[in-house]
């Protein structure tokens, strides 16, 4: 019987930070191409950073078709390896009175690896030179958003600046695409009964009239509100509409310093109460893979493939996933 896996895989779009020792100079969208472009000419023999202790390497970079290019991420593992296992049937269970020591005839031991290779992650990525986005696979057994962003970081800062002047860099960053549609539909409620909203600045508000509408006094990192209207007994009620949906247009708007925000409401009075967690409704979608004795791991050439076909064809709304990814 075939053993399924749920893989998620998120679009985002490249940003850059560019720094002067610790001072921010400007934060702006990146043309990723011009990463590829660098590892193109780079006369590395490997293209690789070290995060958490383990090899992230860039394994992996080729046109796949229509303009996308196929990335691929590998993780040398050395630490928190798995065991092999093996069977031993001469292992005797000791059973005395009073005495809990139960143990099965199986025995853990180390993996053996020959000594020119080593256990591996995979991560595959997608790049539309068009709409200059990227299409990650979420794989925590390689490495995470973060691990990825210090990958390209130091490609960027080794490849493409190469720059000497030490207090000179720049952070390659992915900031995820909204899901367009589930913010129209969001803002089409006719009535709204709840509202929740986290909004944070590390420099912290000097006004959060932005988003709220009423100075913050506190000298507050991050403030969090809520509002809420009891519609049980009157589905009429409703909190007041336009102001609901103008913070739903900061979130449009690219105001980053909203991290949180939950509507609820109905599309009639009549209609059942429906929730958005409008933050983290981001441009994502999904497929589930099989696997089977004779294919034990995830084709990474497989997984591209279905992941180029879903982006160019997977529709929310009226519109696919690739078209949502345009700016």
């Amino acid at each position: 019987m075939a053993k399924t896996k749920k893989v998620m895989f998120n679009v985002f779009r490249p940003f850059i930070e560019k720094y002067i020792g610790p001072e921010i100079k400007s934060n702006e969208r990146y043309n990723f191409y011009e990463l590829i472009q660098a590892v193109q000419n780079s006369i590395s023999e490997e293209i690789f950073t070290e995060y958490q202790g383990e090899k992230l390497i860039l394994q992996k970079v080729v046109s796949h078709d229509d303009r996308l290019i196929h990335l691929q991420i590998l993780k040398q593992r050395e630490y928190d390896l798995p065991f092999q296992i093996k069977k031993n049937p001469d292992l005797v269970k000791n059973i005395e009175d009073q005495v809990i020591n139960y143990d099965s005839t199986y025995q853990e031991g180390q993996v053996e690896v020959e000594k020119d290779s080593f256990l591996g992650e995979v991560m595959v990525l997608l790049y539309d030179i068009d709409n200059n986005s990227l299409v990650v696979q979420s794989n925590i057994n390689c490495t995470s958003l973060k691990g990825l962003i210090t990958l390209f970081s130091s490609i960027y800062n080794e490849e493409v600046l190469q720059n000497n002047n030490p207090d000179e860099y720049s952070l390659i960053s992915l900031a995820a695409i909204l899901n367009e549609p589930m913010l129209d539909q969001a803002s089409s409620l006719q009535t709204y009964s709840e509202l929740e909203v986290v909004v944070e600045d590390n420099d912290m508000f000097k006004s959060a009239d932005a988003v709220i509408n009423k100075d913050n006094t506190l000298g507050a990192q991050r403030i969090k509100m809520h509002y809420y209207l009891d519609t049980n007994k009157d589905k009429k009620k409703s909190l007041l509409k336009d102001k609901v949906r103008e913070v739903i247009s900061e979130l449009r708007s690219k105001n980053k310093s909203i991290k949180t925000l939950n509507v609820k409401g109905r599309e009639s009075e009549d209609g059942l109460l429906e929730s958005f967690e409008l933050v983290r409704e981001r441009l994502r979608f999904s497929h589930v893979f099989s696997a089977n004795k004779e294919n034990k791991t995830l084709n990474p050439n497989a997984v591209v493939n279905e992941m180029a076909n879903k982006y160019k064809t997977k529709k929310i709304g009226n519109k696919t996933i690739q078209e949502l990814s345009k700016l």
